[in-house]
């Protein structure tokens, strides 16, 4: 009986943590111009700083538990806030980019080592060769 005590508190604890209120808007926004801020200066720093104050743990928490305990109300709000999120980010993106391109600055290291075709290939070609690899391992 504690069991499901259990999971209806982390359930609860999870619906009141994540709404998408002023605060949200504001740690996103501020989290995706902090990320261009830090690739136009070739910062890894500042990138890895913007993810620390991003609001979107919350909704992927909502997401993976309301996966777990098959709850479509968690499952919809994490849905929500994390396509909410990516928007954000997209579109503030697209702005420093067109910033970045109007000003006719060069592109960092950073911004070429994340974004050339080979990369991205073998990116893809990795995590694959991982999801292979732990399969291979796995009897039924």
């Amino acid at each position: 009986m504690d069991s499901v005590c259990d999971i209806l508190c982390i359930r609860q604890k999870i619906i009141d943590s994540c709404h998408l209120r002023f605060e949200f808007y504001n740690y996103i926004i501020s989290a995706c111009i902090l990320a261009a801020i830090g690739l136009i200066q070739d910062q890894m720093l500042i990138v890895v700083a913007s993810m620390l104050i991003s609001p979107v743990m919350g909704f992927v928490l909502s997401l993976s538990f309301g996966l777990y305990i098959w709850d479509t109300q968690l499952i919809r709000r994490g849905i929500r806030g994390i396509s909410i999120s990516f928007f954000i980010s997209l579109m503030i993106g697209i702005v420093f980019g067109l910033l970045f391109e109007a000003l006719d600055y060069e592109p960092t290291d950073e911004m070429l080592t994340r974004t050339t075709t080979k990369n991205m290939l073998w990116n893809i070609d990795r995590k694959s060769t991982r999801l292979n690899s732990s399969h291979a391992n796995i009897s039924y």
